[in-house]
């Protein structure tokens, strides 16, 4: 088969199928406003000490929850534990674990809110979030809250 005639069947095929719709519809442009807004909540997670483990906007794409779908943690159990049973599970498991404490007491103040970071498990507190910060050595921050507005997480969402 010649070229001519491989073009003509190709423009033949080409003709019989329909064409519906249009071009995608075009996503509007995110200008500074977004921008800024974007760089105020980075801003105020590192003030906050949460920037590591912010796990939502900043992490989402680079450095997503470990306990989101397809992530080596998801479903695993581990929110469900305390912290100290939560440690041992992720040493026994090859992990170097962070633990980065969030003090949600109610009626403090968002910047005097306490936030520590530590390789030893807190005594008390939920989980409420992991992070995987370097895949191939297996290092991860496990967010702990702490006090009365304690959340925690559920790790098969």
């Amino acid at each position: 088969m010649d070229d001519q005639m491989l073009g003509q069947q190709l423009q033949a095929l080409e003709q019989q199928v329909p064409v519906t719709g249009g071009p995608p519809p075009r996503v509007p442009h995110r200008g500074p406003r977004a921008r800024t807004v974007l760089v105020g909540v980075a801003a105020a997670l590192v003030l906050a000490g949460g920037a590591a483990v912010a796990g939502g906007a900043l992490n989402a794409t680079s450095r997503p929850g470990a306990f989101n779908p397809g992530q080596p943690l998801h479903c695993s159990g581990i929110a469900a534990m305390t912290p100290r049973q939560a440690d041992r599970w992720l040493r026994d498991h090859g992990y170097v674990v962070t633990w980065q404490v969030e003090d949600r007491t109610p009626g403090v103040p968002k910047g005097q809110q306490k936030s520590s970071q530590s390789t030893t498990p807190p005594t008390e507190g939920l989980i409420a979030a992991a992070v995987i910060t370097d895949p191939g050595r297996h290092e991860l921050i496990v967010v702990v809250e702490t006090g009365v507005g304690a959340l925690g997480t559920d790790d098969c969402q």
